[in-house]
């Protein structure tokens, strides 16, 4: 089609894959952007038929000597709306669990529930929703040395939760709530220590405008959680939004939190990969005084 008079020209094109595929350009100013731009085409894996299985979740079991099997429809859903964001673990008797976001089960709006399954020798066991409401976004799990299966996920809907269930005997317990307070955000990854507590990290605002970010984390031990403990404390200034990294347990019983921030050390208006780790009598290092 006919350009400004101008021409700025698009200089690169390419394919974003997150959730939907997208395609992505950059032209030499975004003073003056043509109103079309040449489509481009990619290829597709032919041996998965997206027209039949829209967005589902799919396992692959690669063996020792590097065999893959064939993928395995988990979510089965087989619509436009997709399932997201699975989480995998294998525990000591080689059963296989899978936590992930599913859109379509409720509603035709497609908004998301929390689902589980659970793979055996036998195959596949039927799904398990966390959840019968929607807006359930970001969920994690992990088993502990128990064989306990511990998940967590963000309610997003009017009541902003970091919600929390168990799974003891293969029987799971009561939705419990690591945080209910006001603008509570974006989970990481949940942990348990070698003592059984567990530890979930996760993101929030501190109002609803500025949308400024910091991490936080909850503990859940034999007697409850205890209340959120702040990992950034005296970032919440302009534009120093924080981002979640992994939680990990070391050997020593610490759990490790990494996470993205800005105004640390010299160069306090960059980002920085940065990390503070809980010793298993709470004690936070470095003391929350200082600097991550």
């Amino acid at each position: 089609e006919a350009y400004p008079s101008d021409e700025y020209w698009p200089t690169a094109g390419a394919v974003e894959c997150s959730h939907q595929h997208r395609l992505k350009y950059t032209f030499t100013s975004a003073n003056s952007l043509p109103a079309y731009v040449l489509p481009y085409i990619y290829h597709v894996d032919s041996p998965i038929n997206c027209n039949a299985h829209g967005s589902d979740l799919f396992y692959v079991y690669i063996s020792p000597e590097g065999v893959a099997s064939s993928p395995v429809n988990v979510s089965q859903i087989r619509t436009f709306y997709p399932s997201l964001e699975g989480s995998v673990l294998v525990d000591d008797n080689d059963d296989v669990h899978v936590i992930y976001s599913s859109q379509g089960i409720n509603t035709a709006l497609g908004d998301a529930r929390i689902c589980y399954k659970k793979k055996t020798s036998a195959g596949w066991q039927p799904r398990v929703d966390f959840t019968t409401s929607d807006h359930m976004l970001y969920p994690s799990i992990d088993i502990d040395f128990n064989g306990d299966i511990h998940a967590s996920w963000f309610n997003c809907s009017t009541f902003q939760s970091i919600q929390y269930r168990k799974c003891v005997s293969g029987s799971w317990q009561a939705i419990e709530y690591a945080d209910t307070s006001s603008y509570v955000g974006y989970p990481s990854n949940i942990i348990v220590d070698p003592l059984g507590n567990v530890y979930v990290v996760y993101l929030k605002w501190s109002d609803p405008e500025t949308q400024i970010k910091e991490v936080y984390y909850s503990k859940r031990t034999s007697s409850g959680w205890s209340p959120p403990v702040n990992l950034s404390p005296g970032k919440a200034a302009a534009g120093y939004n924080q981002s979640n990294g992994q939680v990990l347990v070391d050997n020593k019983g610490n759990v490790v939190v990494t996470f993205s921030g800005k105004g640390y050390g010299a160069h306090a208006s960059v980002y920085h990969p940065v990390y503070r780790y809980i010793t298993p009598d709470d004690t936070v290092v470095p003391n929350l005084g200082l600097d991550a």
